[in-house]
């Protein structure tokens, strides 16, 4: 069932940062990449943490503190994407956009394990007792 929950809300969550990430692309559209990924990481970010906590893993966990775990999985998210943004955008032939697009369809599986076994993990284990 949380698997089916992360779907569901994975695809709003993937749909508002692909959004924010195209948005901010075509507003700023001689801006640097990273920059442009980072605004829209920020933006994502604090969305992601929101509609998880609330719809996925149905956390009472104290909010600042869990918000701050997230957040610093999302920080190694972000070096990850910004490493595979800029070499996609050297060696492929695709925009910055579609480039990211595949990019956040392999991050997406494997944040899930990381969000799962990480950051709701505390929230989970007092679940099961």
């Amino acid at each position: 069932m949380t698997l089916a929950r992360y779907t569901l809300v994975g695809v709003w969550n993937t749909f508002f940062g692909i959004s924010t990430f195209v948005f901010l692309s075509l507003i700023f559209k001689e801006g640097n990449s990273i920059l442009i990924l980072g605004l829209s990481y920020l933006f994502s970010t604090i969305q992601a943490h929101f509609s998880q906590r609330q719809f996925v893993w149905n956390s009472n966990s104290e909010y600042l503190p869990e918000l701050f775990k997230f957040s610093s999985y999302y920080l190694l998210q972000f070096a990850l994407n910004s490493v595979l943004l800029v070499t996609m955008n050297s060696f492929m032939q695709t925009s910055r956009e579609i480039n990211q697009i595949l990019i956040v369809m392999v991050l997406t599986v494997v944040f899930f394990y990381i969000n799962k076994n990480g950051v709701f993990n505390a929230n989970r284990e007092k679940i099961q007792r």
